[in-house]
């Protein structure tokens, strides 16, 4: 079977993953992904993509486990989509790492872990998720690098970190007294070590949580609309006049193709180059530099998987966001603010990566979620993907059962 026909199979099963979630089809959607990361595997065979091969399989063998094993939340949890972005990331990463089947076998390891933990009770995000987070900075500065050693790998601490301050944002927004001023305190730490690090994008990250949940929590949103639109372009002055010289590399980088424009100039050229259904393996020149193997995997996607190398992660998003929000109504307060704060993070990511990587906007590099060669960013949203899908589903089993006894309907039906 020729690269092209098993791409055209794998975009397929993909779309039907992202509209099964969509319409709460939680199982059969992580069924689809499954047959998904299978093609994808056959076709890192083909394209002699080893490591990409095995970490495939083990996602296409994962997803029945998963979907036999797994309690009543998966029925309506998103968790499809975030499977195939997964496999999408996984395949790429094996074509542009060798040797790193152990790095992509923990990253499956502890996937799995975290699947595995998702049939307790569900319980609010509260100051432990804080103070993980605070952990994780703390060990990165530590070490002095910003990154936290393990074995023989590094992992960048404020990616790690990420999903858990935000599960600490809200938990700060839910909770009350005490333990919302020890939230509080927390997390300005944190927001203190990541600008202290300088990882710029996690802390404006970081902020547009607390902004999304700052509007959605206020009685007049309109007016907690407009105030965060003022402390916005007040960020967005400060950096100008702090930063100038990064507006100036940005404003240079469509004409400096050997300096700022470097990276940009590669994708460009990927993209013009890339075919309807790609070759099935990513385009060597978008591997040169450490920026594009980790920002500009969209690049790279389009060479693999043409077009749909850039339509389906965007599908895959926005499934899980459609899925997340349809099941607000169904979730109590505190379920409310972990879910937004957590698809904050994700659409967020989405939207900065695609935004910087098409020169669009000068925001810091922030790298697309599950679709980045990084393994910390791959593990954070691996775990914080299956923490928001298990409350998702949960919620939406609970509302189904209360109706259910109740003689009403099922929610979302």
């Amino acid at each position: 079977m020729p690269c092209q026909a098993i791409v055209c199979l794998f975009v397929l099963l993909g779309l039907a993953s992202c509209v099964l979630a969509a319409v709460r089809r939680g199982r059969a959607s992580l069924l689809a992904a499954g047959l998904s990361a299978a093609c994808l595997a056959a076709l890192a065979f083909m394209t002699n993509n080893t490591v990409g091969m095995i970490a495939c399989y083990a996602v296409f063998l994962s997803a029945p486990i998963t979907a036999v094993a797994a309690g009543p939340w998966l029925d309506a949890a998103p968790l499809g989509p975030l499977a195939t972005l997964a496999a999408m990331g996984l395949y790429l990463r094996g074509a542009s790492t060798l040797g790193s089947t152990g790095e992509l076998l923990l990253l499956a390891a502890a996937a799995l872990a975290a699947l595995r933990l998702t049939d307790r009770e569900p319980d609010d995000a509260q100051l432990g998720a804080t103070a993980l987070g605070l952990g994780l900075l703390a060990l990165g500065l530590a070490a002095g690098t910003g990154h936290i050693r393990f074995w023989q790998w590094n992992f960048d601490a404020a990616a790690l970190a990420l999903p858990a301050l935000a599960a600490g944002v809200a938990g700060a927004f839910s909770s009350r007294g005490g333990e919302r001023r020890d939230i509080t305190a927390a997390l300005a730490v944190a927001a203190a070590l990541l600008a202290v690090s300088g990882s710029l994008a996690e802390l404006l990250l970081l902020l547009l949580v607390v902004a999304a949940l700052h509007v959605f929590n206020a009685p007049r949103r309109s007016r907690a609309v407009l105030g965060v639109a003022e402390a916005a372009a007040v960020l967005v002055a400060l950096v100008l006049a702090l930063f100038p010289e990064r507006l100036m590399g940005w404003l240079s980088a469509p004409e400096d193709v050997y300096g700022a424009g470097f990276d940009l100039n590669l994708f460009g050229e990927a993209l013009r180059a890339a075919r309807p259904l790609g070759s099935g393996a990513p385009d060597g020149a978008t591997l040169i530099t450490s920026d594009s193997s980790v920002l500009y995997t969209l690049g790279q996607a389009a060479t693999a998987f043409g077009w749909a190398g850039l339509a389906l992660p965007a599908l895959a998003v926005a499934s899980v966001a459609v899925a997340s929000l349809r099941a607000l109504p169904s979730l109590s307060a505190a379920e409310k603010n972990l879910v937004l704060a957590l698809l904050a993070v994700f659409v967020a990511s989405a939207a900065g990566n695609v935004l910087y990587v098409f020169h669009l906007v000068p925001i810091p590099a922030i790298p697309f979620p599950l679709l980045s060669s990084s393994a910390p960013t791959t593990l954070s949203f691996a775990l914080a993907g299956v923490e928001l899908s298990r409350v998702v589903g949960s919620a939406i089993c609970r509302a189904a059962l209360r109706n259910a006894a109740l003689g009403g309907p099922t929610p979302g039906r």
